[in-house]
């Protein structure tokens, strides 16, 4: 099957990480398989792309005529490829309906930030599209299929929920030595939030329970990935290529999350993946997966959250045994949840795409 998929992978993010891992996997698989940047990308910045093995090229309507399939992580121009090829078969990924979060944001944010995020974020008409002009769509969680059948009137028989995966990676080093080797404090306790500088993200929420905590203890460092661009006690910041993560996560005590709005979360899939205990607010489409107690400690997002959040990052360090039990619970709940499971749950729906144009 020759598969052609939709994505601006420049630099690495979440929507990023899951084109990549759905297409290398199912190379692997054995079809065949290229990424098409959206238009608007020069070929200099397609020549940047990290598509490791895979054909990677800029917007050309001629190179659809031979797909089998389309598969769109950017939905904006599902409308134009079925005006022109109404027998091409179009799977569309959502990770998360905008609308669901600027109707969560704007209860919470001045209208001053949620202005920007309205001017920096796709359309909602743009998003809406992607989804109602493809034949199938894949929602990253149950959250996301409930929002954009509510706020895009998607129906839900044409969505099929897939959750993210990771690849397998065994890592067989000693705690102090890959520490070392990443430039991490090897006697302290380490703390770990991945996610870029955003307000949706919430940074601030984990840095003001953390500056509780150390104010507490001194044996506590707040490590971040990517840096958040500020400097404050305790607090470090690292840049790692995607495949490093792995050791990062197998480094680190614990991963805290504060996010506001998140449709899935491979961060947090991947450190649960490699044994990491994860605090979490109930805001991310991830605790479809989660037992709040068994596998993560997953808090109410707007409930006194700071505090609840202090006081589970001082529970799991004063607590060895609940954050192994969480940290092994949460491997086992992610072990099969690879990208190669992925890419079998999804050639069922190129099956019914297919099907579905006929």
């Amino acid at each position: 099957m020759r598969i052609l998929y939709i994505a601006d992978i420049r630099g690495i993010g979440g929507l990023q990480n899951w084109a990549l891992g759905v297409a290398e996997a199912c190379k692997k698989r054995g079809h065949e398989v290229s990424i098409v940047f959206p238009p608007g990308v020069n070929d200099e910045e397609v020549a940047k792309a990290v598509a490791t093995e895979i054909p990677v090229t800029s917007w050309k309507i001629s190179s659809f005529q031979s797909a089998d399939i389309v598969h769109s992580f950017d939905g904006r121009f599902n409308f134009e490829l079925k005006r022109m090829m109404p027998k091409l078969p179009i799977v569309h990924t959502s990770s998360g309906a905008s609308a669901a979060m600027f109707v969560a944001l704007g209860r919470y944010l001045n209208f001053g930030w949620y202005l920007d995020l309205v001017r920096q974020r796709r359309g909602l008409l743009q998003e809406a599209a992607g989804s109602r002009y493809a034949d199938w769509v894949i929602a990253a969680s149950n959250k996301v299929m409930r929002e954009i059948s509510l706020y895009y009137r998607i129906p839900v028989s044409k969505i099929t929920v897939i959750h993210g995966g990771h690849w397998k990676q065994e890592i067989n080093t000693d705690k102090s030595e890959l520490r070392r080797k990443l430039g991490l404090p090897e006697h302290q306790r380490l703390i770990l939030f991945v996610g870029r500088p955003d307000p949706v993200k919430a940074f601030n929420s984990v840095l003001r329970s953390f500056q509780q905590l150390r104010s507490q203890r001194k044996d506590v460092v707040l490590v971040c990935a990517p840096p958040q661009g500020m400097d404050a006690e305790g607090v470090i910041g690292v840049e790692l290529p995607w495949h490093q993560m792995p050791e990062l996560y197998y480094a680190c005590d614990m991963l805290v999350s504060a996010s506001k709005y998140e449709g899935y979360s491979l961060a947090i899939h991947e450190a649960m993946a490699y044994g990491l205990p994860v605090i979490i607010p109930d805001t991310v489409g991830i605790v479809d997966l989660c037992v709040n107690g068994e596998n993560a400690i997953v808090l109410p997002r707007w409930n006194r959250f700071e505090q609840r959040l202090l006081e589970a990052m001082t529970r799991l360090l004063e607590d060895e045994s609940l954050r192994h039990r969480l940290g092994e619970n949460a491997r086992r709940t992610m072990q099969h949840r690879t990208w190669e499971w992925v890419a079998q749950e999804t050639e069922k729906v190129y099956a019914r795409a297919l099907e579905k144009v006929k």
